[in-house]
């Protein structure tokens, strides 16, 4: 009976420790960080802070989830610090649900990333079905978990190949990864997208690369430049035959598109 009674003394003083109770109050690591979320210039963000004392802003979304916009900027800065994260996801214990933020708005075309981020997380863009437009150099994309359930159904990535390199595979269901680092856990866009090259033959700016969905049209990149000659359009072939049309021609398979020059 006596060790009954001491085992139980025990286990309450184990239980009320861990409870932090009587004790100096430990973080809470669960707490909402978007409890404390911000606006800035009509966007909805918090600010981060690294193990290294590193701070940075986190896109949630818009204030305004009403608008109809063509071209959607993701802003270099908000609050005062430089943006390094797209779109973010909250759980207060394992199994409760996900809390998920992201890019919201009644229609958006493209959406626009001209600086270098850390990571771009799938709800960041989850419900977008524009253009992704990528010039700049992105670390992560945490997109799909390791069981493959969360593919992303866009019309296009359109990426600028001199700000960021990466690989493209197609996998054994269809379904196309873009990746960086982790193909499992990359950006992963749903089936029936073709790949679309662009080759500046011999120009000396930006080159682009694109995967389209299918029976869709293709974005049509910056014009590259080369010293000495005029950039007259992106065609079907090396000796440039056929001009490719992009507002009336829809992508049926991959494809390979010369920049075409005349001399000046």
């Amino acid at each position: 009976m006596k060790k009954r009674i001491e085992f139980i003394i025990l286990a309450c003083i184990l239980i009320f420790s861990l409870s932090g109770c009587g004790s100096v109050t430990q973080p809470n690591m669960y707490k909402d960080p978007w409890s404390i979320k911000k606006e800035d210039d009509g966007w909805y963000y918090y600010v981060r802070e690294n193990e290294e004392g590193y701070k940075y802003s986190v896109v949630l979304g818009l204030v305004n989830d009403t608008e109809n916009i063509a071209q959607l900027v993701i802003p270099e800065k908000l609050g005062g610090y430089v943006v390094k994260r797209i779109g973010e996801f909250y759980c207060p214990i394992i199994s409760a649900p996900y809390k998920k933020y992201g890019i919201n708005a009644a229609m958006i075309e493209n959406i626009i990333i001209n600086h270098d981020i850390d990571t771009l997380v799938d709800c960041g863009i989850k419900d977008f079905s524009g253009n992704l437009i990528i010039n700049a150099k992105i670390n992560s994309f945490h997109c799909v978990n390791r069981y493959g359930e969360t593919f992303l159904d866009i019309n296009s990535v359109q990426i600028n190949t001199n700000a960021m390199d990466f690989t493209y595979t197609s996998t054994y269901d269809g379904r196309y990864i873009l990746s960086k680092y982790r193909k499992e856990y990359d950006l992963c866009l749903t089936e029936n997208h073709y790949e679309i090259v662009f080759d500046a033959n011999g120009g000396t700016q930006n080159t682009y690369y694109s995967i389209v969905k299918k029976d869709t049209l293709c974005l049509e990149p910056q014009s590259p430049i080369k010293q000495g000659f005029e950039f007259i359009g992106w065609y079907k072939e090396q000796q440039c035959i056929n001009r490719w049309e992009f507002a009336s021609e829809i992508v049926t398979s991959d494809v390979t598109l010369y920049a075409k020059w005349n001399k000046v």
